[in-house]
């Protein structure tokens, strides 16, 4: 083979050089075109670009695409494959977005990601976790592990409320800002926390999808230069969350005063707009759902739709709730019914009881509920304990719930058919506990079909904004009033 010694190689994982202090090769500038970050060491870039080494010497690196040494001609040691499969999308681990049309469901609190702790039986509700990690600076932070410019799986953590991007670096072991690469800097979001969402295209530059104020925002993080870059859809804040539909990226943005739906297209086509008529004030938004051919945005006042029709045509409408009802949206999400129906539980003023909305339909079709349930998808918990039929029937025996305790599932795991919770001492109201502002002590617990076991307890006021996270084969617990993030193995 021709040997090389000197120059550069431009490659698909970036622009390397000859090393001049040892015979191997450095990463020096990124594929988007941006310098290495000074702050990450050789050995560091080399984990994160899965470089590839000299059997004698580890140390030694060369890009991931050599199996032989240009400088040598020996045989290269190729590093670990990554795992396309490890990505976690902020808030609750859905698939990320491939372009493609056939997601079947996306938007409830369910991880694509098993989330088996190891050794669950032996875990001690007051035992310390397996790891921990420092938390960000103060802020509230949503969690992302992909493959940003990278090889190997990069943790990163987002305040959408600031719009500022934190990365997390094996050996650098520091919470490391990411700058805006091009003039345009990250905007911040007006969504509350319940109704945020995100979408991730994963790929070497793994997209974030986000809704701010600036519109549909398509983040591009490098992670070795420690920058991002963005770009805005639409020309108004997106008021809703994105979702994954029909192969693009959908929010509704504000524009002059009327409602359009944005949807992106990940391959890079042009984007396509699908405006509402004016005068549609939908009131608050929550998460959207999206299943099959049909994508909707719960709202206070009714739905916002997207419906793909037999011709292929994707139509926007926005179907109002009956007179009398108002959706109660703090109980978690709508709940997915054994037959694949979405139903959204509301107050209905007239009757002054609880109820179930059929969603995404243009008929309206309710069931009456004699207590409201939390609910993360295909389980809904009455006291502390998990159904899986309709919420709106109640138990022919009764049930063995204890009214003085209330799990509130955080995710569900359908890999494992198990939830992940907290488990709170309450004599309260359940809607008057989910209004507390006081420190509550609370237990995490995995509910399966077999036990509900206890593995970690907190103290703090609203426990239920914890959120949980998968990155480098450990479920990670963060809530913005703990002093760390704790880590536990998974099976």
């Amino acid at each position: 083979m021709e040997l090389k010694t000197a120059g550069e190689w431009s490659l698909s994982s970036g622009v390397w050089e000859l090393d001049m202090d040892r015979p191997g090769l450095e990463l020096k500038r990124t594929a988007l075109g941006y310098p290495v970050s000074s702050r990450l060491s050789r050995e560091v870039l080399g984990a994160l670009m899965q470089a590839s080494a000299l059997p004698r010497d580890g140390s030694l690196h060369f890009p991931p695409e050599f199996r032989f040494s240009p400088l040598s001609g020996e045989q290269l040691r190729g590093a670990r494959p990554a795992d396309k499969d490890e990505a976690w999308v902020a808030p609750h681990g859905a698939a990320p977005h491939t372009g493609q049309s056939g997601r079947v469901l996306a938007g409830l609190r369910q991880s694509a990601r098993p989330l088996a702790l190891a050794r669950a039986r032996r875990h001690d509700p007051e035992a310390e976790p397996d790891a921990a990690l420092p938390l960000p600076p103060p802020g509230d932070y949503e969690f992302f592990s992909a493959s940003f410019g990278s090889l190997d799986a990069v943790l990163l953590a987002l305040d959408p409320r600031k719009g500022t991007l934190f990365g997390w670096v094996a050996g650098v072991d520091e919470w490391v800002e990411l700058e805006n690469g091009k003039p345009l800097l990250l905007s911040e979001t007006a969504l509350p926390r319940g109704a945020w969402r995100a979408e991730l295209a994963h790929g070497f530059h793994s997209r974030l999808y986000l809704p701010t104020e600036r519109g549909l925002a398509c983040v591009t993080p490098d992670i070795a230069a420690l920058v991002y870059e963005v770009d805005y859809a639409g020309d108004g804040p997106a008021v809703g969350a994105p979702v994954g539909f029909d192969g693009r990226v959908w929010a509704p943005c504000r524009e002059a005063g009327k409602l359009v739906f944005i949807g992106v297209d990940p391959a890079g086509g042009a984007a396509l707009r699908l405006a509402l008529p004016a005068g549609i004030e939908p009131g608050e938004i929550s998460a959207p759902v999206s299943q099959g051919r049909v994508a909707f945005w719960p709202c206070a006042g009714g739905q916002l739709r997207l419906h793909k029709q037999v011709s292929g045509e994707v139509l926007a409408a926005f179907l109002p709730w009956p007179a009398g009802i108002a959706p109660q949206f703090q109980f978690g999400s709508p709940y997915l019914a054994l037959d694949g129906a979405l139903w959204q539980i509301c107050f209905d003023n007239a009757s002054q009881q609880y109820t179930y909305l059929k969603l995404g339909t243009d008929g309206v079709e309710q069931a009456p509920a004699s207590s409201p349930r939390l609910c993360s998808g295909s389980y809904t918990y009455r006291f502390s304990t998990r159904f899986t039929d309709e919420p709106w029937n109640d138990p022919e025996q009764g049930d063995d719930s204890t009214p003085s305790e209330v799990i509130v599932p955080l995710v569900e795991s359908p890999a494992t058919k198990s939830a992940i919770g907290l488990r709170i001492e309450s004599h309260e109201a359940l809607e008057t506990l989910l209004a507390s502002n006081e420190k509550l002590r609370a237990e995490l617990v995995v509910d399966d079909a077999s036990a509900t076991t206890g593995f970690h307890t907190i103290a703090v006021a609203q426990p239920w904004r914890l959120r949980l996270f998968r990155h480098g084969g450990r479920l990670w617990a963060y809530h913005p009033l703990l002093k760390s993030i704790a880590g536990w193995d998974l099976a």
